[in-house]
């Protein structure tokens, strides 16, 4: 978590001892995949692609589809791909609520998500307004998300912001279906060209700061570095 060296400095330790190194992307599995036309054709695909876990707020997404259907909006389809111990409860309220306009499916390989998600044309990260993000984010998913080079909203509650900090799409308060809802609809309004420019500054975000291949060579030179100061310890 990028905050953590906070946690550090409350429990009387020295934040300067830290170093983030964030998830990365590796780029490599998204050669040759398609890329984004900006959702050309309606109905746009809103794509969820992780856990459904205690800390996840998928469940919104699943009432913000439910404001899509009640308002007769059938211009947006939901796909929620993962699994977890709030898969069951999510698809329940989908089912009392007869929401024709959601897809389940089950967990996919971490090495399938790439292309998978040339099928979205929206991805959404939602987690739930916790303390366990008091130090920050730093979700697999949404790293992910912005190397497809698709326009992302995200739902939560954090200091930091991939989402924001990129210019990718809209971020919104946690636990709130109406504004997801609202998130959407202002992505629906945009033109192909527009989805696609946000998609665009996702990518650039995560090729400059999130490359794996960067953050390892960073990792390595800490590495080193750790056991050269250890070494001038001993022979002191």
């Amino acid at each position: 978590m990028p905050f953590i060296y906070q946690h550090v400095s409350e429990s009387g330790s020295n934040p300067e001892k830290v170093t983030w190194i964030p998830n990365g992307v590796n780029f490599e599995r998204y050669s040759g995949l398609d890329t984004y036309d900006g959702g050309e054709n309606l109905p746009l695909v809103a794509m969820y692609v992780g856990g459904f876990g205690n800390a996840h707020d998928v469940i919104t997404i699943v009432r913000a589809a439910r404001i899509f259907q009640q308002n007769g909006n059938d211009k947006y389809r939901f796909v929620l791909i993962g699994d977890g111990v709030k898969r069951s409860e999510c698809r329940h309220e989908a089912s009392l609520h007869a929401l024709s306009n959601i897809e389940f499916r089950d967990p996919i390989p971490k090495s399938e998500v790439p292309r998978v998600q040339m099928e979205a044309d929206i991805l959404i990260a939602a987690v739930l307004d916790s303390a366990a993000y008091r130090f920050g984010l730093n979700l697999n998913k949404m790293f992910d998300y912005l190397a497809s080079g698709r326009p992302v909203i995200f739902s939560g509650n954090a200091p930091n912001d991939p989402v924001a900090e990129s210019g990718a799409g809209f971020s919104i308060p946690p636990e709130d279906p109406e504004a997801m809802a609202g998130a959407l609809q202002k992505l629906l309004d945009m033109s192909p060209a527009e989805r696609i420019e946000l998609g665009k500054r996702g990518r650039r975000y995560v090729e400059n700061a999130f490359d794996i291949k960067k953050l390892t060579e960073h990792m390595e030179v800490l590495l080193l570095q750790a056991i050269n100061d250890k070494e001038k310890m001993n022979a002191a």
